[in-house]
């Protein structure tokens, strides 16, 4: 499965509106497959974004239950800087017409740059 930097950003926004305990399914993001959802939150997991517990049954690949708890201090650094809608669009933009993708962490640093430009401009 790809990782898609959209959802990822969308789930941090959602699970920053929510209480911590949050049923992922109660993201409001019904339209999106329970596996793509329960592995990009097991890629933010990884990444040290978001806390979550997460179950499985034995034997499957995939949770049967994913519980959304908060973001972390790192979570919400990088949210800080992809909250923005027009700089995050931006930023896509950039690495996918340039490169096709990326790595998150050059994504985190050219929305840094971004951020930094829009401060220094007031």
């Amino acid at each position: 499965m790809r990782r898609d930097l959209e959802l990822l950003r969308t789930i941090m926004l959602r699970t920053e509106a929510v209480s911590p305990g949050t049923n992922l399914l109660e993201l409001g993001l019904e339209e999106t497959d329970f596996a793509a959802l329960s592995h990009h939150v097991e890629l933010l997991v990884e990444a040290g974004l978001l806390k979550a517990q997460i179950s499985y049954m034995e034997r499957s690949p995939v949770p049967v239950y994913v519980v959304v708890e908060r973001l972390t201090w790192e979570g919400h650094e990088f949210l800080d800087l992809a909250r923005d809608d027009r700089r995050w669009r931006s930023v896509l933009s950039r690495v996918t017409t340039g490169t096709g993708g990326t790595s998150f962490e050059i994504v985190r640093d050219l929305l840094r740059e971004a951020h930094v430009a829009a401060l220094t401009r007031h």
